[in-house]
């Protein structure tokens, strides 16, 4: 009997009546009684695929014989079609229908007794003579095409009325040819219709088939000629690998109930349904389930075959069924997924299932895996990494990045400037397109009214993972995430829009800092020579992976493992008191016991010391004694001063030793300046760059000249200091501000230090920072 249509109605009935009578366990594995077969060989010489393909005109068809099968049952012979063709051919083409020229099969028919594995098959197309032929599709893992049997083609997202059991891209036309190749390159089956190239022929093309029309085979026709053996028909019935076959007597059924729609990642059951409809006789049923890629059993003790079948045989009682259960995971992507060669196996005679197919959609990807699904419509959830607005993403877009525990990725929102908005640590759903630009991978909303969510905020702020800077390659796990990488810099330029750091480890692998302005962080207080942990997002741009970090505390200097000294004081004061801190800070990787810190009293300063509990100290030497620090701990110890008659305060450095540290660790001296002005050699410092680097300040001076093709002016004091290493003058960078000044002016100057391509710069935030004096 040939195999039933099933509802799904009468399949969960089934399962639910299924006879008690039946074993209900998973099927052991054994081998298929009877197994597939490969398509007879050829004598025509091997060929390259790009090769016009030839066909041989005096192939010898077997004469048609008679055959007689036994019914399973054993209660009746039957007798089956006579096999007139030897071997799989092309057995139906529709090129189009009224209104959808993308309405498009190609139907293969299986006329011989046995199966055919079309692994390593193809299928190609040639429209013209001066063109080579172009693949439509080629089989790379093992497919039954069922003996008396189909297997239907169709065009990529058209719905045939039936499933197609696989898909093609390429157009078919009114002209041309179709090649049928075997594992062995050597051509099966060619059908030219219409105008065809004389290559993609067999006999004579067969008549031209147009929108609406089906080009079919006639019924055991094979004469070598596709006009002889084709005609047009105004009615196309497009068959698959699960269609009726075309012989009867099996006393047998399978079916197979599938969901039709199941998130990515998500778990669920494939339930078969065997069933023995002989009324008298038990019989012993080989089952070959086909689980396609990406799908795999929960259970780990569930093994698969080599080409992903669960195999193997049951003793079903005479008229009853068993149901059995198999709880696979989807995977995580976005497809629709065809379920086909399937099917139970009774005296040598094969019933193949009804194809399905499971459409993964909905629910979320790992990010990791959407990195793979270029060009496809995903949906994501992460964590949020950076915020929006802080990376440059054109005049009116933004961009921000989220990742999850297997990787990161950037959300660029077109035209989202100002609308979306995203902090660090927002929980972030986002449905997009994924899509490269500039070799960085993007995923892009839509519509960022509907396909970015804020769906809560995590419970911690993602930490940087610490990456070595030779592992920043292309194409590496962390693009898109956020790393954090060490070395010395080697290079600090600014540019208009941005800072450029070069870090270098000791291996002498160097990483690229790009540090965007749109951040407000700057590398200004970096200095070339030294140690600096940087985090930020590793990305690509035009082929190379560059840091970019988020806000100025991405920017860390790294100390080697010492006892170290810092010390802090107030910049100016006008009068009172002046409050002195010296911070000691353990950066060994053990614990510091007997700890002594001494300085010299201030010079400038008048009177006692407070040294804070009541103690006070007049000598010149100030000592304190710590008795542990912790490795990685600090200890701040403060003191105050009164005000001497005088410019300013020196304050002497600071010394420390320990038990396990003799060598003493020594900080830089600080200097508090009486009044509120700080004079520009103090500014420019006797170094390479200002002390006052990232600092409020305010100084006076004369105007020596305007720039306003450099955006400032220039201003300095009147007298010098005895120091010839600094400077009495400074440039005012005033570029954005409406200042109205002119040489020869004395002004006042409120701003913040800056070290802009090597030089020492005062730059005011507004106008209110000028002011005449």
């Amino acid at each position: 009997m040939r195999l039933k249509t099933i509802t799904l109605t009468l399949l969960l009935a089934m399962l639910t009546l299924a006879c008690s009578d039946a074993n209900n366990s998973l099927l052991p594995a054994t081998s298929s009684p009877d197994e597939t077969t490969a398509a007879p060989e050829t004598d025509t010489p091997a060929e390259s695929e790009t090769e016009t393909p030839s066909v041989s005109q005096e192939t010898e068809v077997p004469a048609a014989e008679s055959a007689v099968d036994t019914d399973v049952s054993g209660e009746e012979a039957l007798t089956t079609p006579e096999v007139v063709i030897p071997h799989p051919v092309i057995n139906e083409v529709v090129i189009g229908i009224e209104g959808n020229n993308n309405h498009e099969f190609i139907e293969l028919y299986n006329p011989t007794a046995e199966p055919v594995d079309l692994k390593g098959w193809s299928l190609w197309y040639q429209l013209r003579a001066d063109e080579n032929p172009v693949p439509l599709y080629r089989w790379e893992t093992r497919t039954d095409l069922p003996a008396h049997g189909y297997y239907l083609l169709g065009r990529e997202g058209i719905d045939l009325g039936v499933l197609a059991d696989a898909t093609f891209n390429e157009s078919l036309f009114n002209k041309g040819g179709l090649f049928l190749r075997d594992a062995e390159r050597q051509d099966v089956d060619v059908v030219g219709w219409g105008d065809a190239p004389a290559e993609a022929v067999m006999g004579s093309p067969a008549p031209a088939v147009e929108n609406g029309q089906s080009l079919l085979r006639q019924p055991d026709s094979y004469a070598q000629d596709n006009a002889a053996d084709f005609a047009i028909s105004d009615i196309s019935i497009p068959q698959n690998s699960g269609a009726p076959l075309n012989f009867a007597g099996m006393a047998a059924n399978l079916a197979i109930v599938l969901p039709q729609t199941v998130a990515p990642g998500e778990e669920f059951d494939l339930i078969f349904i065997i069933s023995n409809e002989d009324p008298v006789n038990e019989q012993e049923i080989f089952l070959s389930l086909y689980i396609p890629e990406g799908f795999e059993p929960v259970d780990a003790g569930t093994e698969l075959t080599e080409d992903r079948r669960l195999e193997g045989s049951q003793i079903v009682p005479a008229d009853s069924s068993g149901s059995y259960e198999l709880t696979v995971i989807a995977p995580f992507t976005y497809s629709d997924n065809i379920f086909n060669g399937s099917y139970i196996e009774v005296n040598g005679h094969r019933l193949y299932a009804l194809i399905s197919n499971v459409t993964i959609a909905g629910g979320s990807v790992p990010i990791g895996t959407a990195r793979e699904l270029i060009g496809q419509t995903v949906t994501i959830e992460g964590t949020a990494t950076m915020y929006t607005d802080g990376f440059y993403a054109g005049s009116t877009g933004t961009k921000f990045y989220i990742e999850d525990e297997t990787g990161g990725i950037q959300v660029y929102v077109p035209d989202g400037m100002d609308d979306v908005n995203i902090v660090l640590g927002d929980r972030v759903k986002v449905s997009g397109e994924i899509e490269p630009y500039r070799t960085a991978l993007e995923i892009i909303p839509a519509d960022f009214t509907t396909d970015i969510e804020v769906v809560g905020t995590a419970e911690a702020p993602v930490k940087p993972a610490p990456v070595a800077i030779a592992a920043l390659v292309p194409d590496n796990e962390y693009i898109g995430q956020l790393v954090e990488i060490s070395g010395v810099a080697t290079r600090i330029e600014e540019f208009s829009f941005s800072y450029e750091v070069d870090l270098t480890d000791e291996a002498g692998n160097t990483a690229r800092i790009y540090l965007d302005k749109l951040t407000n962080a700057t590398t200004e207080p970096l200095v070339v020579g030294e140690s600096y942990a940087i985090a930020g997002i590793a990305e690509m741009y035009d082929g190379n992976v560059q840091l970019q970090p988020r806000q100025q505390s991405d920017l860390v200097q790294v100390f080697p493992p010492t006892l170290r000294v810092e010390v802090e004081a107030p910049l100016t004061v006008v009068s009172g008191t002046v409050s002195y801190m010296m911070r000691v800070i353990n950066n060994t990787e053990m614990t510091l016991n007997n700890i002594i810190v001494s300085t010299d009293v201030p010079m400038g300063a008048v009177g006692t010391i407070d040294l804070g509990d009541d103690r006070v100290a007049t000598q010149e030497t100030i000592k304190w004694s710590v008795p542990s620090l912790a490795a990685g701990e600090q200890i701040d110890i403060s003191y105050e001063v009164s005000l001497a008659d005088g410019e300013r305060i020196e304050f002497a450095a600071v010394t420390a030793t320990a038990d396990e540290w003799p060598e003493a660790a020594v900080s830089p001296t600080a200097v508090t300046y009486v009044g509120d002005i700080i004079p520009i050699y103090a500014l420019q410092g006797a170094g390479f760059s200002s002390p006052y680097v990232g600092k409020t300040v305010t100084t006076e001076g004369l105007i020596t000249a305007v720039f306003p093709e450099l955006g400032g002016f220039w201003m300095q004091t009147p007298t010098a200091d005895d120091n010839p290493a600094t400077s009495e003058g400074i440039f005012v960078l005033t570029d954005g501000l409406t200042a109205a000044v002119s040489a020869g002016e004395s002004v006042r100057i409120t701003g913040k230090i800056r070290e802009l391509s090597g030089q020492t710069t005062l730059q005011p935030a507004t106008t209110d920072g000028i002011a005449n004096v």
